[in-house]
């Protein structure tokens, strides 16, 4: 697999970085303590099996910890797991306390590198979250780390990542807007793998704005135009889910199910667990306009 690099954003590391020190912080959990605060978040909990499958997919509550100053969402493969052998990940959301329209958002954390498996930062709304072309609900996907594949050899490819924009139309029928992939190698050879890096998201009236590391990275500015059927940012409240995800399953004929982010199967021993660590998660109030 080679990646075609002009189909790729490649940032400009030299550009001056987001500057937060005049706005306001309204939320945030630094994972301080030695318990997730479920005053602050929710468990996304809940088996996803198929009955012709020998192994199942499972979000889990255990599976993410709070220690040493971090949430460790995690995913691994477990041969005895309460729903049967598969693999089991965590999935957490603020809907219960941080759910806002409009401002910034900023995630510290250290993304795992695997195929088939991949963590997320999504925007979600309670309410037809797919719904009005992007006003009435939309899912906006702040990263997925989904590109790593065990037999590409192309360094780039598999340490870039994804930003995409989901929503609906009147009848909430799927419309999706895919952004380049983010090419993340700086110049001194580092990428998206190596430590902790930061996620931002600028959601104003007429433009999403994504940072990495401070830089902007890509920017759908709805001033300009529609983005494909998309007609405009979310008007309405939304929450933020982190997550892992791994789709990979064995069928009953043996056969192995792969996911769109590859094949977990593939990885070599040892991979797992793996855990996305997450340092914070921060919510500032919109820029006054």
């Amino acid at each position: 697999i080679m990646a075609d690099h002009s189909k790729m954003t490649v940032p400009d590391w030299n550009a001056p970085k987001i500057d937060l020190s005049n706005r306001k912080l309204v939320w945030n959990d630094e994972f301080d303590g030695d318990t997730l605060d479920l005053t602050k978040w929710k468990h996304i909990s809940w088996p996803e099996t198929a009955k012709c499958d020998v192994t199942c997919n499972v979000y889990a509550a255990d599976m993410v910890s709070v220690h040493d100053g971090c949430a460790w969402i995690r995913t691994e493969f477990r041969k005895e797991g309460p729903y049967g052998p598969g693999f089991y990940s965590g999935w957490i959301s603020s809907e219960n306390s941080l759910c806002a329209t409009y401002g910034y958002y900023e995630v510290r954390c250290k993304i795992p590198r695997a195929e088939g498996v991949h963590a997320a930062i999504w925007t979600f709304a309670k309410d037809h979250p797919y719904s009005d072309f992007g006003r009435g609900g939309t899912e906006v996907d702040i990263i997925e780390s989904a590109a790593c594949r065990v037999a590409c050899d192309d360094e780039e490819q598999n340490s870039s990542y994804g930003i995409t924009i989901h929503s609906g139309d009147e009848s909430e029928n799927h419309i999706g807007c895919w952004l380049p992939p983010i090419l993340t190698t700086k110049p001194d050879g580092t990428n998206l793998y190596d430590g902790f890096h930061t996620f931002g998201f600028e959601w104003t009236k007429t433009a999403y704005i994504f940072y990495y590391d401070g830089v902007e990275v890509q920017r759908v500015d709805f001033s300009k135009g529609p983005a494909g059927k998309i007609q405009s940012t979310c008007m309405r409240p939304e929450f933020i889910y982190l997550s892992m995800h791994a789709g990979s399953r064995i069928a009953s004929d043996g056969h192995i199910i792969a996911d769109w982010n590859g094949n977990a199967f593939l990885n070599p021993e040892g991979t797992f667990p793996l855990d996305f660590v997450v340092d914070y998660l921060r919510y500032y109030a919109p820029e006054e306009e």
